[in-house]
């Protein structure tokens, strides 16, 4: 029998809170006397932050419905408040907190080895601070990096390390379906009233139908990330194909699910989403090749026909119904594997990655292999900082940082990008084995960590496809939220043989 040990986890957060309590008061006077109504508000806000820091339950979520929800939102909507995403950083280092709070009172008997895949992320990390040092030119330089690659990875953490209820951690994958459901709405709005507002901006190289993004962010005079919603839909099709596959979800469900889906994603310009959907079917019914060759027939057909769906739809609105989808595919690729840059840049997404070669072999070894530092192929103009980088010096307008992997090349290295594929192989693996191992115990969780591997591919492809892996938000908590879920299972399941080995001894 253990004696029972002095529950210092309640005692932190309490005299937590009398320090934040005598800091508010304090402050509070400080409002009274000098404050504008900006600055009141701004701090209202942080004293509603302080409150949710107590409760990890309430980061998890503030963090999931800002990041996948308010961020975007309001970026499209309303810009003023799109200053809701600074407050996203704070809400994963609290988190953090609560990581160390945590570790620090945690019995012997209650800790376990550390994944794989969270070791992969810590080696990343390790890379790009190494890097950015390396590296260094200012101060400027190293908190820009540090903010676009790093915002959110504190939910990471907490996701992993944290001791969750799993009711609470399994709501997260039922939450993908109903934010799914509430693009539908988004979608169509911007389809039909934003996007025809924007044609005159055809002549200034903006793409109309870039704004049909749903709660994923896009400016009424810019880009959109229509791509991450494209990709998003794509997830939450396959977690609900593999669940039917396993007889987890009934037909009906199916049914009724698929219009949410499909509808959004028709709507939606992003070419990339007809390749992630032939890639996440074929996965999943592979099987099927074998065991089920008239299922497989059926898939494959069914997802031809949604594959050339999308590229009707994007032919008929990209094209304006002028090109064929066979054209509009031809289209696609030459801009992605022939000479032409993408958009007003230089390079697109395949000469980024021959003239990133071309740039460091064989003069510069050392930057191949540790990059150039965190932020470094970072081409906007959007910072509030002054930051002067390699991209500004040397390489402005060719668009170095295009995709995730060249920016991570540039930045990291192959180093770095060894540690983010290890990551996502760890991740893949993990969730193989994990699957394996709830299947006599829950077939819900068992079918979802099978979903999760081809949710893990996607993350993987997009890679090549965009820098949303580098730079925005919404997708990197997307990412995180599937991969630290898994990372929690698998640490659940190391903390459990621990446990039994202190019982028998």
């Amino acid at each position: 029998m253990y004696a029972q040990p002095v529950n210092r986890i309640q005692i932190l957060p309490t005299v937590g809170l009398i320090a934040l309590i005598l800091v508010t008061a304090g402050f509070s006077a400080l409002m009274v006397v000098f404050g504008g109504p900006i600055l009141t508000a701004l701090f209202a806000i942080a004293c509603l932050g302080l409150f949710f820091a107590l409760s990890p339950n309430l980061l998890l979520w503030a963090v999931i419905l800002g990041s996948l929800i308010f961020v975007g939102v309001s970026q499209l909507y309303y810009p003023p408040l799109s200053l809701i995403r600074w407050l996203i950083p704070f809400a994963t280092a609290a988190l953090l907190i609560h990581v160390f709070t945590n570790s620090v009172v945690r019995l012997p008997r209650e800790r376990g080895s550390i994944p794989a895949l969270l070791w992969w992320a810590i080696a990343f990390m390790l890379v790009g601070v190494v890097s950015t040092f390396m590296n260094w030119q200012s101060a400027v330089n190293v908190v820009q990096g540090v903010k676009l690659y790093f915002s959110v990875w504190g939910l990471l953490f907490g996701l992993v390390l944290l001791n969750w209820k799993p009711t609470t951690l399994d709501r997260v994958p039922q939450f993908f379906f109903w934010l799914a459901v509430l693009q539908l709405p988004f979608v169509l709005h911007q389809f039909f009233y934003l996007a025809p507002a924007r044609e005159h901006l055809w002549v200034y190289g903006v793409v109309p139908l870039d704004v049909v993004a749903g709660t994923f962010g896009a400016a009424m005079e810019g880009g959109g990330k229509n791509a991450g919603l494209g990709a998003f839909l794509v997830i939450t099709l396959s977690l609900i194909l593999q669940m039917w596959k396993d007889k987890v979800a009934s037909l009906s469900k199916l049914v009724v699910a698929l219009p949410f889906v499909m509808i959004p994603l028709l709507l939606n310009e992003s070419k990339i989403s007809v390749f992630l959907m032939l890639m996440v079917f074929a996965f999943i019914f592979r099987s099927d090749i074998v065991h089920n060759p008239a299922r497989f027939l059926l898939a494959s057909l069914f997802s031809l026909m949604l594959g050339y769906s999308l590229l009707f739809a994007y032919a008929e609105t990209y094209g304006h119904g002028k090109v064929t989808p066979t054209e509009a595919l031809e289209k696609a690729i030459d801009l992605n594997v022939g000479h032409t840059g993408y958009g007003s840049l230089q390079l697109n997404r395949v000469t980024v990655l021959s003239h990133w070669a071309s740039e460091h072999f064989p003069e510069n070894i050392s930057g191949a292999l540790i990059g150039h530092g965190l932020g470094a192929s970072h081409e906007s103009t959007e910072g509030v900082l002054g930051v002067s980088n390699l991209t500004k010096s040397r390489y402005y307008g060719k668009g170095i940082g295009l995709t995730g992997i060249s920016a991570l090349l540039w930045d990291t290295g192959i180093l770095g990008v060894a540690c983010i594929v290890g990551m996502l192989a760890a991740s893949f693996v993990t969730a193989g084995r994990l699957c394996r191992d709830h299947y006599m115990k829950n077939r819900w969780r068992s079918s979802l960590f099978r979903g999760y591997q081809s949710v893990i591919l996607v993350f993987g492809v997009m890679l090549f496809h965009n820098n949303y892996f580098v730079l925005d938000i919404t997708f990197q908590t997307l990412m995180l939220l599937v991969i630290g879920h898994i990372g929690y299972w698998a640490f659940r399941e190391q903390r459990k043989q621990v446990r039994a080995v202190f019982t028998q001894n």
